[in-house]
């Protein structure tokens, strides 16, 4: 299940601002170092960099793993289904 979801909309910041990650974070009651940031972006590698918080990166928008990669990112998969397999998430829908 995922806790929550934010995106550009929610806040005055847009990623990689410290202060979106913040906010995120606050809203989740949560530490950087027990969260993931699950995005297809290089601006959500260094998102998720600046806040200390693990990444995963799907491939399901415009930018390649090869791009996600250079960015940063560590772990790259296809789509969302497979980040819920790699977690063991039973899908709710």
């Amino acid at each position: 299940m995922l806790a929550d979801v934010v995106g550009a909309g929610d806040t005055d910041w847009l990623k990689p601002e410290p202060r979106f990650a913040a906010w995120a974070l606050a809203r989740l009651d949560a530490a950087a170092a027990d969260t993931c940031l699950v995005g297809d972006s290089p601006f959500d590698v260094a998102a998720a960099q600046q806040a200390g918080m693990a990444f995963v990166g799907v491939t399901t928008g415009t930018h390649t793993e090869a791009q996600l990669r250079e960015a940063g990112a560590t772990h790259v998969v296809a789509d969302l289904a497979s980040v819920a397999a790699g977690w063991a998430l039973e899908s709710s829908g």
